[in-house]
């Protein structure tokens, strides 16, 4: 599997995860360009599109419910775990997030819907 859609990285502590949005996968590298790891390879992802790190945790905005994914909704994933802890969309109609942040401790979500 390569890349199809890059659209984000994020580097935490020794490794950058890169999201493709298209091949619905995180890549780990390395510092050094290395691959590691698929983070995520599809399996309960479907259009993601961005990434924000906060306290150990991963906040993915995902668009599509293929692969049995949560349409529309905020997948939250632990980073040391690799493991998906599920997902949020706070029952907003018509909600469509495309990108994630963190300020003041604070998760941040745009809307293009």
């Amino acid at each position: 599997m390569g890349f199809k859609t890059p659209l984000h990285s994020w580097q935490v502590d020794d490794s950058v995860y890169v999201l493709d949005q298209v091949s619905d996968a995180i890549f780990e590298f390395d510092l050094d360009g290395d691959f590691v790891d698929l983070f995520v390879n599809a399996s309960g992802v479907d259009n993601m599109k961005s990434i924000a790190y906060h306290n150990g945790l991963f906040y993915v905005p995902n668009g599509g419910a293929n692969n049995d994914a949560p349409e529309d909704a905020i997948i939250v994933f632990d980073v040391a775990t690799k493991a998906n802890l599920g997902s949020f969309n706070g029952s907003i109609v018509n909600f469509s997030p495309q990108h994630t942040f963190v300020y003041n401790d604070e998760l941040y979500v745009t809307d293009g819907g």
